[in-house]
């Protein structure tokens, strides 16, 4: 028999803020502190093209994360993740124990990178963070952890654990393909328009954290 697993998101969800947004604006300021200048100029570049939409967020993504692999040390990170736990959700991190009191399986799903993600899923005892990967030497391979993508990741890895997939906790409707699979509930915290327009075409049941 299966054991009962509860997956959560970070952004919007378990934290109130975009944690890769504000990793962007540390990384920045990171660079000039240091007096990185050339890497400054180029993720100013990077945040340039990305407005305009000349690349698309995923590209934008990995050319940050390979800035931040060039010079970030660990001691920044454990900074960057001290300064953004104070946007807890604390309705979201209610829910959360509750399922774990409950003896579910507890799983971090985020897009985020996972350098920064598994220091917050460890710090609130999370069992498993399934973030996207930080390290992008292998360009071809490296993928974002959204949408399809974050469901194979997730249920590829949680089957492994003898884990199945009974609650989902988003903000939003990119965890449709998650949702889905959901085999007991579905929460949405602090849904957008948009979101709730979306899960209501596909007829996807849910409660409101």
């Amino acid at each position: 028999m299966k054991l009962k697993g509860v997956v959560v998101d970070l952004d919007g969800t378990f934290l109130t803020t975009n944690t890769f947004e504000r990793y962007y604006f540390f990384l920045f300021r990171l660079s000039l502190i240091r007096l990185r200048i050339k890497n400054a100029v180029y993720l100013g570049f990077l945040l340039l093209i990305r407005k305009f939409r000349i690349i698309s967020h995923s590209s934008f993504k990995r050319k940050v994360l390979g800035v931040s692999n060039k010079f970030v040390r660990r001691s920044d990170i454990q900074m960057f993740v001290d300064n953004v736990m104070i946007h807890t959700n604390k309705r979201v991190v209610s829910l959360y124990q509750n399922y774990k009191l409950k003896g579910y399986y507890t799983c971090m799903a985020t897009a985020a990178p996972a350098h920064y993600a598994k220091l917050i899923g460890t710090y609130f005892g999370f069992d498993a963070v399934c973030a996207t990967d930080s390290a992008i030497s292998n360009i071809d391979e490296w993928k974002e952890n959204i949408r399809e993508n974050k469901l194979s990741y997730v249920k590829d890895f949680l089957t492994n654990k003898g884990v199945s997939i009974n609650v989902v906790i988003t903000d939003h409707h990119d965890d449709f393909p998650l949702m889905e699979k959901s085999l007991e509930s579905n929460y949405l915290v602090d849904p957008s328009i948009e979101t709730i327009n979306f899960l209501a075409n596909r007829q996807v049941k849910y409660s409101l954290v």
